[in-house]
């Protein structure tokens, strides 16, 4: 098992045999930094995915290189520079994409220099339909985030808070479709779901829909919740045309979406126009919907989103003074009005847009991972992990990991025995649960170690077997002490 150790800028491999751990002290681990890599030198140091193909493992440096590694051994297969970051000092994590002098989409900056148009970063992975020979990339805000600070609210600055369809062998842009924008830190670079469904939007379930559809009628689209918003946008992907989009919860940001064109409409209330203004944006610059992946389930037709209750009120700084250098915007959080509870996990179904269960919590909820036996992993910044029943929402079981989870829940066999596995380390959101903070339950910890590796053992992820999950025992790595079973939740 390969794991991202961000802000070290180094990958671990984790080795498991059977389910039980090499030696006492945790399986053998080894940190590789990759060639180029130098922290302190780039002042963003963050890299949130890893890619495998074969016997490869794909891995970008914080100091725009490219490398291969061996799966098995962690060998260096090659290296190359991508941008030579003394020159061009992106992040990798963040590549910008807007539209230069003379490109379309250039006369939507109005008279910004180009030198002058900032991050619209694609920070998290694209989307690939091979049929089509689509590569699909979100995007994010532009720096700063409140238009007036950047020739004006009337521009639309392409290509932030964008969908972008690219050529997979030229990388041009075949069709793009802006879902906002975007002066409140709203990213839109979040994960595509391509989808082969029927198209039937519910008009009592869903807020805004293409009338031109004909409902049952099988499409190509992409779907999902692509940003901060939490919005659900369905496209036709090969076109780019508007289908059908719907909130799934609380946000004052989007005015209305026209149906026939996709054109959306912002909050004009809420459009910064001045240093010092005020206002509540709804959600919150952290969503909403964040980097926290969301999953799609075949056998259901459905999607399932992490999301959160939560707005900010935020004030435009001064351009020339700002404290916040990247967004010149100033917030602070607060929960969602009417709602006492951050976390929630929805149930969408990706045919007509209705809301199929909604499960809401206090403590904020992170990334979700569906199976083919009818489960939904995911846990919360309590320190929670539980699988959930694909159909109904109901909780099949649930366990106190001790630690904030953090990462992205993933299923695999050993020897034909099953496991789920989920990172834990720093929680997101606390600041708004003061009451919760995660308590170990007989784990022991490394005075050195900051993350952790948690993997639980299961029997196969089949509807027959559910109910037996629930007495399947704990292992944790790197440290190798037991942590307990899954019918023990752990205090409150």
């Amino acid at each position: 098992m390969w794991v991202e150790e961000a802000y070290r800028d180094a990958l671990a491999a984790l080795e498991r045999h059977g389910g039980t751990n090499e030696d006492a002290s945790g399986p053998d681990a080894s940190m590789i930094p990759p060639p180029g890599s130098s922290p302190g030198r780039l002042c963003h140091r963050a890299n949130r995915n890893i890619a495998i193909h074969g016997e490869l493992i794909f891995h970008t440096s914080m100091d725009d290189h490219i490398v291969a590694l061996d799966a098995e051994t962690g060998e260096v297969v090659w290296d190359t520079e991508i941008l030579d970051y003394t020159v061009n000092p992106a992040n990798q994590t963040s590549g910008p994409i807007v539209a230069g002098p003379g490109e379309p989409g250039d006369e939507t900056w109005g008279d910004v220099p180009f030198e002058e148009r900032g991050h619209v970063g694609s920070w998290m992975v694209p989307s690939y339909d091979p049929e089509l020979n689509l590569v699909y990339v979100g995007t994010s805000v532009t720096s700063p985030a409140p238009k007036f600070m950047l020739g004006g609210t009337d521009l639309t600055h392409l290509y932030h808070n964008s969908t972008l369809a690219l050529n997979g062998d030229t990388g041009e842009i075949v069709w793009h479709y802006q879902h906002m924008n975007d002066h409140w830190d709203l990213d839109h670079p979040f994960e595509r779901l391509l989808v082969d469904t029927p198209v039937r939007p519910n008009a009592a379930a869903v807020s805004w829909i293409n009338p031109r559809i004909q409902p049952g009628e099988e499409r190509r689209v992409l779907t999902g919740i692509p940003g901060k918003t939490g919005i659900v946008y369905t496209l036709d992907r090969e076109t780019g045309e508007f289908l059908w989009a719907t909130p799934t919860i609380t946000q004052n940001v989007v005015s209305s979406i026209d149906g026939a064109t996709g054109q959306v409409t912002e909050n004009a209330e809420l459009i910064f126009t001045a240093s010092g203004q005020q206002v509540l944006a709804c959600p919150h610059a952290s969503g909403g919907k964040d980097s926290e992946a969301g999953a799609y389930s075949p056998r259901t037709n459905t999607m399932y989103m992490p999301l959160r209750n939560v707005c900010a009120r935020m004030m435009a700084e001064d351009p020339d003074n700002r404290t916040n250098r990247l967004y010149a915007i100033a917030w602070r959080s607060e929960l969602a009005p009417g709602y006492d509870n951050v976390g929630s996990v929805q149930a969408i179904s990706a045919e007509t847009g209705e809301r199929v269960w909604n499960y809401q919590q206090r403590a904020a909820t992170m990334a979700l991972a569906a199976t083919g036996g009818g489960l939904v992993f995911g846990g919360d910044v309590n320190g929670r992990f539980r699988a959930f029943d694909d159909r109904t929402g109901d909780i099949l079981w649930e366990i106190n990991l001790g630690s904030p989870v953090s990462g992205f829940p993933i299923t695999y066999a050993v020897d034909g025995r099953q496991y789920v596995a989920i990172s834990v380390g720093t929680g997101r959101f606390l600041d708004l649960t003061p009451e919760l903070r995660p308590r170990p339950v007989g784990v022991v910890r490394s005075s050195s170690a900051k993350n952790s590796i948690h993997m639980k053992r299961q029997r196969p992820c089949t509807a027959a077997n559910r109910a037996g999950v629930a007495g399947a025992s704990i292992r944790i790595s790197p440290f190798g002490s037991p942590l307990g079973t899954a019918r023990d939740s752990g205090s409150p």
